[in-house]
C-alpha cells in the first residue's frame, strides 16, 4: 500500500451512501435527493429528486437503476441513472413497505409490506404486478437462527424448512457463515464456536484465553507498539465486554471479532488467535476488504486503522469533524467510505495495480416507457 488519500467531507443523511455493485459509482442521500458520483473522481454524474425523504435506497444488480424507499408515503421510486427522463413511481397501498429490492435481472422490483403478509413483484417492462401471499419456493442453502428460549441454542434449517441441526449456545448468539459456506461461526460471550456445514458438528472454539494471540499491538500516541500488557489485563478483567461483530474475511483465511477496546483475529486454517489489537477507545466498526486480507477499523475518532498480515497502521483523517462510526468498502477494494454523523469521507488506497475486472455496464432487457406510474391495490 503506497499511500491513502481522503476526499473532502460529503454531507449525507445518516449513513445512506452506497457504491454500485461493481464499484464504478457512488450514490448518497441528502434529504430528498440522491446524488450519484463517479467513485474514482467523485465527479457528479446526476442528481435524482424524490417526492419525499428517502429512508434507504438500493442499486440494481446491473448498476443502471436506483430504487428509493419512502415508507412515510408508502411509495417507491425507481430512477435510471443513464436517462434522466425515465422514472417509475410505485404506490404500495395501505399496508406500507417494510423492505424493497431489485430482482437479479434488474427489471423487477420486489417489496414486502409492514406485516410481511405478502410480497409484491413489479415489472418495469410491462407494469404487471404479481402478489405472492406465501413464502417463496426456494431450494438449497441454509438459515441459522439464534433462539434464546427455553434454552439458548442455534437451530439450522434448510430454506425449505428442514431442520439440519441444533447447537447449544450462549445468550444472544450471532451466527455467521463463511464466504465458502464451509463453516458456521457462532459468536458466544467470550468465544467463537466453529461448525462445519457437512455434519454440523463443532470443530473448534476460538478464544483469547484458550488460544493466546501470537502478536499483540497496542495503540500509542502516533501508531502501535508490540506489547501485550494492557491487552492481557483488559481481556482478563471479570467485566470485560462480550464478543461482537464477528466476521469472516473475504478470502476465508481469518475471523475477526470485537471485544470492547480490542480486536481479535483468528486463523481459519489453524483455529488459533494470530493477532490481538488494543485501542485507546472502544471499537465501533470493523470491515474486511472484499478482495483481500485488509481489515479496516474505526473507534469513533479521527483515525482510520488498518490491519494486514504485515502489521497494523494508524492513518489520521485530515478533516475536522470526521469521526469513524461506520465503514463500507468499494467492491473493487480500492476505496472505503468513512461514515461520521451526517458526513462521510472516501479513503482511496493507492496500492499495486489491479487487474481490470470490468466496469458497471447495463446489459439487461430494455425498460418500459418513461414515467411509469404503478398503483398496487392488492
Amino acid at each position: 500500500m503506497k499511500r491513502i488519500e481522503f476526499s473532502e467531507p460529503i454531507s449525507v443523511s445518516g449513513t445512506n451512501a452506497k457504491f454500485s455493485p461493481l464499484g464504478k459509482y457512488l450514490a448518497f442521500v441528502y434529504a430528498n435527493k440522491i446524488c450519484v458520483l463517479k467513485s474514482d473522481s467523485l465527479q457528479t454524474l446526476t442528481i435524482l429528486t424524490t417526492i419525499d425523504q428517502v429512508k434507504h435506497f438500493e442499486w440494481s444488480p446491473d448498476s443502471q437503476l436506483i430504487l428509493a424507499v419512502m415508507p412515510g408515503r408508502n411509495k417507491l421510486q425507481a430512477f435510471d441513472i443513464t436517462d434522466n427522463k425515465w422514472t417509475c413511481s410505485i404506490d404500495a397501498g395501505g399496508l406500507g413497505i417494510e423492505w424493497a429490492t431489485f430482482s437479479p435481472d434488474s427489471r423487477h422490483i420486489i417489496y414486502a409490506n409492514e406485516f410481511h403478509l405478502m410480497l409484491s413483484v413489479i415489472s418495469l417492462i410491462d407494469k404487471s404486478v404479481r402478489t405472492i401471499e406465501s413464502e417463496l419456493d426456494l431450494t438449497g442453502g441454509a438459515i441459522a437462527l439464534s433462539d434464546p428460549l427455553p434454552e439458548s441454542r442455534v437451530t439450522v434449517y434448510s430454506i425449505t424448512g428442514q431442520k439440519y441441526a441444533t447447537v447449544d449456545s450462549g445468550v444472544h448468539s450471532i451466527c455467521r457463515f463463511s464466504p465458502t459456506s464451509q463453516f458456521l461461526a457462532i459468536e458466544n460471550t467470550f468465544k467463537i464456536d466453529i461448525l462445519n456445514t457437512i455434519t454440523w458438528s463443532k470443530i473448534a472454539a476460538c478464544s483469547a484465553e484458550a488460544n493466546p494471540a501470537e502478536i499483540v499491538y497496542e495503540e500509542t500516541t502516533n501508531g502501535f507498539s508490540i506489547s501485550r500488557k494492557l491487552f492481557d489485563t483488559y481481556i482478563a478483567d471479570e467485566e470485560a465486554p462480550n464478543f461482537t461483530q464477528t466476521k469472516f474475511s473475504a478470502t476465508n483465511r481469518y475471523i475477526s471479532t470485537v471485544q470492547g477496546q480490542c480486536v481479535l483475529i483468528f486463523s481459519v486454517e489453524y483455529m488459533q488467535t494470530v493477532v490481538g489489537i488494543y485501542f485507546k477507545e472502544k471499537v465501533k466498526a470493523i470491515e474486511w476488504s472484499p478482495i483481500d486480507n485488509r481489515l479496516s477499523i474505526g473507534t469513533n475518532n479521527g483515525n482510520l486503522y488498518l490491519w494486514t498480515p504485515g502489521g497494523t497502521m494508524l492513518v489520521k483523517v485530515p478533516h475536522h469533524g470526521i469521526s469513524t462510526k461506520k465503514l463500507m468498502w468499494n467492491q473493487t477494494g480500492e476505496s472505503c467510505i468513512i461514515y461520521s454523523k451526517d458526513k462521510c469521507s472516501i479513503a482511496f488506497f493507492d496500492g499495486e495495480e489491479k487487474e481490470n475486472t470490468g466496469k458497471d455496464k447495463a446489459t439487461s432487457e430494455p425498460l418500459g416507457k418513461a414515467n411509469l406510474n404503478i398503483i398496487n391495490r392488492a
